[in-house]
């Protein structure tokens, strides 16, 4: 591998030698192959870290570069040939300048160019807005391709340029300004500026043209790049032995021609020398030079359109580097390059984006720009004049006297990777590569010389980003070497890469994770218990960072934990913090209440069946939640009306022994729960009757609530015996008023000695006025006799509306003086009186009223209707005249027979009955027996049935005798009330007004 030496004009020669670069490609870093033998790595060797299974870039152009002759046959022989634009200008031997538009093949423009002869040397210019063309041979010519003529350049005829630049000043589209470099070395500016109405005028277009610089040897290539802000601009040289690059200040054009890149030549160039100094000074004159430079293929403006890199051959060593176009420093410009060792005999070079096209006599060769191997190798027809590529579309062609070929390249970046993984540029070759299966390669020889390097961390997380080496492999180096916690981000990588569908594998990485965790925490617990204090404090801080890591982890990987394997291994460990924090994750109540349980956490207890709805959760809990915290249990609990109240019971039952205020909370709970849910189970109201009545400070609660009660739902004798075994008597006399014991209540509260009590007791019986008098008598006898006070016993009296004076007069003494209460005696006498008086008074006033009813009936007997005589039965229709009929208030007359058919149809079975009855005795009458009639014992339908309207009518129509008798009146004065009671017709309407207008049997659907 050659050198590389840069200098400046004014300074002595600097070697910069590049890296010393192994047989095998990668550049040798001493440090890297001492530490990497420092470790130990028994199964991985350095051959085997340089190898690159199954690549072989060297045959990578193999289908990559493909050359085809294109069917087009020139009139005379081909001098030149440049592409820009997809335009393709030709310059034949007979001063002819064909034009051809790639997109449009079958038109060919030719442009005469007004000379005499073209030598084999011409060559044409054009520039990237395709309004100028220069031809440059023993005289130049300007060209303006839509005019298709052509003139003279008489100044820069004179120079006999050797290479010619349009600069891309972006100022004019009329005008164009041109770099020319000549065979002595120097380096001119021209503008050229066509009238249109004298372009044909003598020099009216090279009106400007001035010298910028001066080499020593003969200039080969010339470029320019103008920056965005148009201040400034970079100007690159190429000479036979030399690359020079400017870069300064630029101006616009004036009337003068001066200005332009005029300023950027006058600053000192930096100069790159690739030949040996030593030999260069004898060949100068005989080295071959050629330069290509690439332009950018996202930017097809014109006006932007700058260079990106360039190719320069110098004798046998060709030079390739990136341009920095944004750089303003000139030693900067050249970035990246690489010097690679050609074969002799080129006629010409081509730069492309990854390869550099060298033109041989009969052969053409592809040099890959990063490692300099020749990947393409193909023999040409030897009469090939030169090669041009269309900067803008990067097209490439060979053309020689009689023919063109289009050379093609496909997919010319697929090897890229490769030459940048034997750099060990890891990243430039992820960049590069384009397939998984190129990519899982390079990480896996970048995790590779990260485990040889020691780096096992990074190693780790490289490799689990590759498929290319088994997981059982990696796995195993590194327990090979003890790394764990390497393993560890391993593991957890390739767990976080994993699919989600793949939940085997998910779960044993997540267990395995989880017991390297562990297994970590141990040892940090060690390193506390056993280290001083600083390194105790270091590996406390690690500790805790790693339970974070490890708290993290359970909340991620949740779902892919087994719950009973994570319990199992975490009690082994006892990282009972732990167990309690997975099984909040997931949400396991069961475990996290029975970790707050075990830790007497009553508070996080509540705090957890607070948000919970498995109401088994609660059951299980209560006895102990009562225990120790009574009122936020019952707080939690009126929080959940699901509860079964019976569930609790067995729970509730036990605040009997605890203290006051518990049983007060759990008796207000009962009491919220026995009124919402509306509970009928009487053991829940034994058990609050028990809690209520165990302290004797709450009896008048338990009394208030007795009262309240109107239908007992408790044990009415189990509650009796409890009130009285705890000598709660106000709440005993309240239970046997309760059970109507009302003797029993008045009793207790005598021998209470509340007489008030007894009287309110003693009032209870309001349906049973003898019961209330004896209760009375009782209260009033203790307070005569046994009391012997008789002023009290007065207003005692006066106080009650069921006893007189009399009524106690027999609990006084014999021998009592009445003088005390002579007054009330004589009072009741005059009430008595009073009373009598009010009572005779009512009697006379009942008398008068029942004569006046009773005139009022003998009135009614009197009143007549008037009928007419063709009136006609409301229900038969049948005349009247001639029969037995009725008359009603409503003026509709029904004939008798007519009138019991009818009463029959919705009579009740009672009236049915008695007119069943009524009907036997009247056969009786007419067969003349004098048997009572039995009476009937059929239903409702059954007596309709035996109803005879024939019959009863017959009753109406017997002789006079017979009609005479006391009993026929009797049967016809009963049967007129039955059947004159009301109108049939509105009596019937009344009956059916609650019944369906169809009946069931009636309905279709």
């Amino acid at each position: 591998m050659l050198d590389d030496f840069v200098q400046h004009p004014n300074e002595a020669s600097g070697v910069k030698s590049q890296k010393m670069v192994d047989d095998n490609g990668w550049q040798s870093d001493p440090n890297v192959q001492a530490s990497a033998s420092s470790q130990r790595v028994p199964w991985l060797t350095a051959q085997q870290l340089l190898e690159i299974e199954h690549q072989a870039p060297q045959e990578a152009g193999d289908g990559m570069f493909e050359l085809t002759q294109v069917q087009f046959t020139p009139p005379s022989h081909i001098v030149h040939l440049t592409v820009i634009n997809n335009l393709i200008y030709i310059l034949l031997e007979s001063a002819q300048i064909l034009r051809i538009n790639l997109l449009q093949a079958d038109v060919i423009d030719s442009i005469q160019v007004q000379v005499q002869a073209i030598s084999p040397s011409a060559r044409i210019y054009a520039d990237a807005s395709l309004r100028h063309l220069l031809l440059v041979d023993t005289t130049v010519h300007y060209i303006q391709p839509d005019n298709k003529r052509s003139k003279q350049l008489p100044k820069m005829s004179k120079l006999t340029p050797s290479c010619v630049h349009f600069v891309n000043s972006r100022q004019s589209l009329s005008s164009a300004l041109v770099l020319a470099g000549t065979a002595e070395g120097s380096v001119y500016q021209a503008v050229i500026n066509p009238n249109p109405s004298d372009i044909f005028r003598k020099n009216s277009e090279e009106r400007h043209l001035k010298q910028l610089f001066s080499f020593n040897e003969p200039i080969v290539e010339i470029n320019s790049h103008v920056y965005p802000d148009r201040k400034s601009a970079l100007a690159i040289v190429v000479t036979r032995s030399r690359l020079y690059t400017f870069i300064g200040p630029f101006g616009k054009i004036d009337n003068d021609g001066g200005v332009g890149l005029e300023t950027v030549f006058s600053q000192s160039p930096f100069s790159i020398k690739i030949t040996d100094g030593a030999d260069a000074g004898a060949h100068t004159h005989t080295l071959e030079s050629h330069a290509s430079f690439y332009y950018n293929t996202t930017n097809r403006s014109p006006h932007t359109h700058s260079p990106r890199a360039l190719s320069w051959l110098c004798d046998r060593s060709l030079y390739n580097a990136w341009l920095d176009t944004e750089t303003r420093n000139a030693e900067k410009v050249c970035a990246g390059a690489t010097l690679t060792e050609v074969e002799g005999g080129v006629r010409g070079v081509l730069l492309t984006a990854y390869h550099c096209l060298c033109l041989y006599n009969g052969a053409i060769k592809a040099y890959r720009i990063l490692d300099g191997a020749v990947v393409w190798d193909e023999q040409i027809p030897k009469g090939i004049r030169g090669m041009a590529r269309d900067n803008f579309h990067h097209t490439l062609w060979l053309y020689s006297d009689d023919a063109i070929y289009e050379l093609t390249i496909t997919d010319e970046d697929r090897d890229i990777w490769k030459v940048h993984l034997c750099k060990r540029d890891f990243e430039k070759a992820l960049r590069s590569s384009k397939s998984a299966v190129d990519r899982d390669v390079i990480l896996g020889k970048e995790a590779d010389l990260y485990f040889a390097q020691g780096k096992f961390i990074q190693s780790a997380q490289i490799y689990a980003q590759s498929t290319s080496k088994p997981f059982e492999s990696v796995v195993l180096q590194f327990v090979e070497v003890d790394e764990r916690d390497a393993l560890r981000y391993y593991l957890s990588a390739r767990l976080e890469r994993s699919k989600k569908t793949e939940l085997t594998q998910r779960m044993m990485l997540a267990t395995w994770l989880l017991e390297i965790y562990l297994d970590k925490l141990n040892q940090l617990d060690d390193l506390i218990s056993e280290n001083t204090n600083e390194d105790a404090e270091n590996a406390r801080m690690e500790l805790e960072m790693m339970m974070d890591d490890v708290k993290v982890f359970i909340k991620t990987y949740k779902q892919n934990l087994d719950k009973n394997v994570v319990y199992k291994s975490l009690k082994l460990h006892a990282r009972l913090d732990l167990l309690l924090e997975f099984a909040t994750c997931i949400d396991d109540y069961k475990v996290i209440l029975e970790q707050h349980s075990y830790h007497c956490r009553w508070r996080d207890i509540l705090h957890v069946l607070a948000g919970q709805s498995d109401l088994e959760l609660h059951y299980k809990y209560a006895p102990r939640l009562l225990r120790e915290a009574t009122q936020h249990t019952v707080e939690i609990w009126k929080r959940e009306p699901r509860l079964d109240l019976k569930r609790l019971i067995p729970s509730l039952i036990q605040c009997e022994k605890l203290s006051k205020e518990s049983r007060m909370h759990a008796t207000k709970y009962m009491e919220w729960k026995l009124d919402y849910d509306s509970v009928d189970e009487p053991i829940a109201y034994n058990v609050y009757i028990t809690l209520l009545s165990k302290d004797e400070e709450r009896e008048e609660e338990l009394v208030e609530y007795l009262k309240r009660t109107t239908t007992a739902r408790f044990d009415m004798d189990f509650a009796l015996r409890l009130f009285h075994k705890r000598g709660l008597k106000r709440a005993t006399i309240q239970m046997y008023a309760l059970m109507e014991l009302f003797d029993s209540s008045v009793d207790l509260a005598i021998e209470s000695g509340d007489l008030d009590l007894a009287t309110v007791y003693a009032d209870k019986p309001a349906d049973d006025p003898i019961l209330r008098k004896k209760l009375w008598l009782r209260i009033a006898k203790v307070i005569v006799q046994d009391r012997r006070d008789i002023k009290s016993a007065m207003q005692f009296l006066e106080g009650s509306d069921v006893l007189q004076l009399e009524d106690i007069l027999p609990f006084f003494p014999s021998f009592e003086v009445v003088d005390d209460f002579k007054e009330e005696i004589c009072n009741a006498l005059d009430r008595y009186s009073s009373r009598i008086e009010q009572l005779s008074t009512e009697m006379d006033e009942t008398g008068h009223t029942s004569q006046r009813i009773k005139g009022d009936m003998d009135k009614l007997k009197d009143r007549k209707v008037v009928v007419a005589a063709d009136e006609k039965c409301a229900i038969s229709g049948k005349a009247i005249r001639g029969s037995e009929f009725y008359v009603f208030p409503t003026q509709r007359v029904y004939r008798v027979d007519a009138l019991i058919e009818k009463v029959a149809t919705y009579a009740k079975p009672e009236t049915l009955r008695r007119i069943v009855e009524l009907q036997a005795e009247i056969e009786g009458v007419k067969n003349m027996h004098q048997a009572k009639p039995t009476k009937a014992g059929f239903s409702g339908e059954r007596l309709r049935e035996l109803v005879v309207p024939s019959t009863i009518n017959q009753i109406f129509n017997t002789n006079n005798k017979t009609s005479k008798r006391k009993d026929v009146v009797k049967l016809r004065k009963e049967l007129d009330e039955i059947l004159s009671k009301s109108d049939p017709l509105v009596e019937e309407s009344v009956v059916n007004v609650d019944k369906p207008f169809r009946r069931n049997e009636k309905w279709e659907i």
